[in-house]
């Protein structure tokens, strides 16, 4: 699933996406770029059977250009919302590491059905 969430949002966007903490403190931060970490997954049942999973996900998005971030978080939001993805919760603002960038992140839910 985490590699499904690159995929959408490389083919959508020129900025790099990185899992949540994985840059170092030493690295420069791009002028824009997406990060995410999955929180919870959960298998759904009927009858004692699995039927599926659900996937809880943070994506954040960085970028030293607020004019970049309004755009870029809603058209983030209509990609998601076109893959069937569920918002948890919509962007709010996250504290970023350096001063030059600002934050957002939003919370996001997929269902993935595996048979039963």
């Amino acid at each position: 699933m985490k590699q499904k969430i690159v995929s959408w949002l490389e083919e959508a966007f020129s900025f790099p996406v990185f899992l949540q903490g994985s840059m170092s403190q030493e690295e420069e931060y791009p002028q824009s770029f997406f990060t995410f970490w999955n929180f919870t997954s959960q298998d759904k049942y009927y009858d004692n059977i699995p039927t599926g999973k659900i996937y809880g996900f943070w994506i954040y998005f960085y970028t030293s250009d607020p004019g970049v971030m309004e755009r870029v978080t809603k058209e983030t939001e209509q990609l998601f919302r076109s893959h069937g993805v569920i918002i948890g919760e919509n962007w709010t603002d996250v504290k970023s590491d350096t001063e030059t960038h600002q934050g957002e992140v939003m919370e996001i839910y997929i269902m993935e059905n595996i048979g039963g």
